[in-house]
């Protein structure tokens, strides 16, 4: 994981680097248990760039990223 940021109007915004052509997923978790995937994006050039649109409000919130298949 590279870069974690919070954008104007409280989207949360995370870098992370990969495999070029490699699928990855970001998903959310308030207890460590529940997982909700939030974006998938393929890596290009080294990085991709997930944001999470719906994070504006939130007070506790965890993030994973897995790659898939």
């Amino acid at each position: 994981v590279g870069t974690t940021a919070f954008q104007p109007g409280g989207l949360f915004q995370m870098t992370a680097s990969g495999d070029d052509g490699r699928a990855y997923r970001l998903e959310t978790s308030t207890n460590l248990v529940t997982w909700t995937p939030v974006v998938t994006n393929t890596v290009s050039g080294g990085t991709a760039t997930f944001t999470d649109s719906t994070a504006a409000g939130k007070v506790l919130r965890f993030y994973r990223i897995l790659l898939l298949p």
